[in-house]
Formats: structure tokens, sequence, C-alpha cells
């Protein structure tokens, strides 16, 4: 069955993403990553940097489609586990360390980036995309436009098969190549790759401009004082935007008990991933975890006075009536992994931000990962709100305490509803949500904070394009697993169009 669905806010591209990471990943054999391509091999007509669902949509449809053309997929980092693994068991081991810069407005903390598992919501997304159909001029990214972006899945159908496909898991992009303004290459640890055709980027939020910046392209000035020859003078790595988590925990009794015990036992994990990866169950099937999530507006954001101050197209996003400003979750109770109490946690996620970071290179090193300043909190806007997000969830579990003997009492929460007090523990306790976005942001060409195209395409050479998450203009609150994952479908039916190659095949073929 075929689902319509918008292309951009689909639990379909969720369901695409993952049957297509599988069905991408199962071809590969269970116990070894794959083996790094020789420097000598031949060239290629598309190469796909990085390892996001977008990069994963990219290289299996342009492989798949009739024509198949020779795609190489580039991605730094190990291939499957002899036994599989995931956050809940192993939560290190399929991230890099990347802490930010101190951050002013969090009491001079830094904070862990490492990418991971991002959880995102999809109640605010007729807002906006209807602000990044604007600010990109085009209007297939609004909500208005629909696009099937979902068909039969093939999660369970067995290996995929594509003698036209390479994936290099084991080679570390370091730059890029140009001839004049065009790119024909990538430069990596393991030898020199080219692509006759286009090379897409889909590292990922910090990960592609960083190797934009590395390959010449970026602000002149940056890139001047490290030596670096300039390509392209572009504002990348300036409007970088993320957002905060901030978990509210109060102590629970044993009456309540949770639905997912089992996610804090590693073993029974351990047990379920293999079972998993043998293709005999879904994970979790007989242990469903329901996750709820509500979503709202702020009136102490729609009456402040820091909205007349934004920019235009921030006015009118924040008092769009389909924006949500706040969004909580509830994570399954049970056991906490790090203590011997049981607690309910709300999680408090900010959703309208409106301060921008940063992020620079430390060195020509491709090795050496980059600064990373977010900036969170710099506006005041984004303070009131992320304050008002707390004090919901705090006078929440207040009521809650007042209905039952099971509600012990808080054991991380503010320690009054004081904006002081409420803004202390926001400095203490709020974390990366891991929705890094806009440091590579697409636009009008005549806009002067735009990097890239509504086409993909970087501004100001040939054969580059960038497909994730990194492209946003505007912070994502709709999934972030989801949009670049059709991110990378929209542009793979525009390549496949310009280059004549057919319509993609199913999924599984």
């Amino acid at each position: 069955m075929e689902i319509e669905s918008h292309p951009l806010a689909s639990e379909a591209a969720c369901h695409q993403s993952i049957c297509e990471a599988l069905t991408f990943s199962l071809r590969l054999p269970h116990h070894s990553s794959p083996p790094a391509i020789e420097a000598t091999m031949k060239g290629f007509d598309f190469i796909v940097v990085g390892g996001s669902p977008s990069a994963v949509t990219m290289a299996h449809r342009l492989s798949s489609s009739s024509s198949r053309p020779s795609v190489l997929h580039l991605q730094a980092g190990h291939g499957q586990r002899p036994d599989g693994t995931a956050p809940a068991v192993d939560p290190c081991s399929w991230s890099q360390p990347l802490m930010s810069t101190p951050q002013v407005h969090l009491g001079g903390r830094t904070l862990s980036l490492a990418a991971g598992y991002a959880l995102g919501g999809a109640s605010t997304s007729e807002a906006y995309l209807d602000a990044w159909a604007d600010s990109v001029g085009d209007a297939s990214y609004r909500d208005s436009g629909k696009a099937a972006r979902s068909e039969p899945q093939h999660v369970f159908a067995g290996h995929t098969k594509l003698p036209n496909l390479t994936v290099d898991c084991l080679s570390q992009p370091d730059k890029i190549i140009f001839d004049g303004k065009k790119a024909i290459g990538l430069s990596t640890s393991n030898g020199t790759v080219h692509a006759s055709k286009e090379i897409v980027l889909c590292a990922g939020a910090l990960r592609t401009p960083q190797l934009l910046l590395l390959s010449g392209i970026g602000p002149r000035d940056h890139l001047a004082a490290l030596g670096i020859p300039l390509v392209c003078d572009l504002p990348i790595g300036k409007a970088l935007k993320d957002s905060l988590v901030i978990p509210v925990l109060w102590e629970v009794g044993p009456a309540l008990t949770g639905s997912a015990d089992w996610l804090f036992d590693p073993e029974t994990m351990r047990a379920h991933i293999r079972q998993f990866l043998n293709l005999e169950t879904n994970l979790g099937k007989d242990n469903p975890s329901p996750l709820p999530i509500v979503s709202g507006q702020s009136d102490a954001v729609l009456d402040s006075k820091d909205v007349p101050a934004l920019p235009p197209r921030s006015q009118d996003f924040v008092r769009h009536p389909a924006t949500s400003h706040w969004e909580f979750c509830v994570p399954p109770t049970g056991g906490s992994p790090n203590t011997s109490q049981r607690l309910l946690q709300i999680n408090a996620y900010p959703q309208v931000v409106c301060s921008t970071g940063s992020l620079q290179l430390a060195s020509k090193d491709a090795a050496e990962p980059p600064l990373v300043d977010p900036n969170y909190l710099s506006q005041a806007i984004d303070r009131h709100n992320a304050v008002d997000a707390v004090r919901i969830v705090t006078r929440f579990f207040t009521v809650l305490a007042s209905l039952s003997n099971d509600m012990l009492g808080p054991h991380s929460a503010p320690a009054s509803d004081e904006e002081a007090d409420v803004l202390a523990f926001i400095r203490e306790s709020a974390a990366t949500a891991r929705h890094y976005s806009g440091a590579t942001p697409m636009g009008r060409r005549q806009d002067e904070e735009a990097c890239v195209d509504g086409d993909f395409c970087v501004l100001g050479v040939a054969g580059l394009r960038v497909a994730d998450i990194s492209v946003t203009p505007l912070l994502p609150v709709i999934c972030s697993q989801g949009t670049p994952n059709v991110l990378g479908s929209i542009l793979v039916e525009r390549l496949i169009k310009k280059h004549n190659l057919e319509e993609a095949g199913p999924l599984g073929a």
C-alpha cells in the first residue's frame, strides 16, 4: 500500500528510512566492515559522502535506478557489529567525541555533541515548511505539496544485490578536489576517488560544513587564517542552530511500573538485537513502549517584547498559529540505569530557537573536531520560552503529587517557580537535543546568508550538492531522521531526471 503524505513531515518517511537503512546494511557481511577501496580504483558516476539517512537513501536509489550508474557510498565509520548494538547497551560505539565550546548562558558548561539518536516531533510541520518554502522560493517544500514517499516495505526481503554500488566505511574524506570551480573528486585517508557526474555531501549537520571548509568553501577570512586556499567565499558555519532538552525528574513509588523496564537490561537488549539481525522478529515487538508527546504554544513567548526585535521571517514563524513553541516527551518509566531510584521523567524541548551559533575549523587537519558553538539561549526570547516550558512541567508534577502518594518528590527540578530558580536549573541540567542544523543553509541565490540553492547545489561551484540536515534554513521542528531522509529522496529524483537515469527501482530490488 502506498501512503500519500508530505515529503518532509511524513511518518512514512521514518519507516522508509529504517527500511532502506536495513536493506542497505544487510547486504554487507554481519561480522566485518567492507574493505577500504583501493586508491587506484576507477572513478564513479556519483559519490555520496556520509552516513546520514539521506546518504543511505541517495546511495541506494541512485544505484537502483534503471540505468545502474556506478555509485560510491563513502562513510567513515565501522560497519555492522558481530552482535549488533543499541544506545541502551553501548551508548558510545556509534558516535565520535565532540564537545561544544563553553556556553555562556549555561554557566560556562561544555556540552557533549556526539552524534546519536535524536527525538523530534511533527506537530509544527505546517509553519516550518511554509517558512522553508518562502526562504528558498520553492513551493515544493510547502505543506500543500503532496508526494508519495512510501511503497511496499522490504525490511525482511533478504540482502540487496547492487554490484554497481560500492560501500567504503574505512576511508575518511579529507577534502573535495576541484578542477577550477567544478568538484571532481575526494581526497581520502586511503587515496583519491573521482566522480564523473556529481558529488553529494550527506555527512550531517556538523561534518558536512567542516568538509566544505577544509575544501576551501567558506568565509574568506577564516580560511585565510588557516592557510586554506579559497575556492568560494560562502558563509559556511555562520548560521548553526541547535535546540536543548531539559529533563525534569520525579521519584515515584514501586506501584508505578513502566512499560519498558526491559530497555534497561543490557542482556535482554542484546538478545533482541541478535534476534532482529537474524531476521527473526521485530525489535521489541512483544514489548511495546508508548512515547507520549505533547506540544503547544506559549503566551509568554507570543506576548514577549522580544518578538518585534526578531527578523521578519522569524517573527512570522514564531507567531504562526501552527508553530509549536515547546514539546514535552515522556520517556518510558522504569528503573534508571544510573540510580536505584525509580524515576518519572518528562523532557521539555523548547522548539522555537532564535539563538544562532557557529561552526569553525580548529585546524587544517580533517581528523581534528571542529569548534562548535551553538550559542544556546543567547536570545532573550529563547530563555523566556525555556523557562515557560520547564514551569509547565514542574506544575504538572506538582498536580500529580497532590493526587497520588506514589509521587514521592522531585529528583531533578527547579528549587522554586521563580524565574531565577528555573533559569539556574536550566543552566545546570540542559543538554543538546541533537537537532543541529543550518550551518550550510539553503536559500535563494541572491540571499547573503545562503550557501545552497533550492536544488541542493552549493553556490559558486559545480558538481557539488548537499542533502542533509545542515541545509535547513530554520531549526527543524519535525522528525530529525525523517527530514534528511526525504531531502535525499527529493534530490535523488531530481538527479535521476537531470542525468536521464530513468525511474528508480523498488527499495528491495
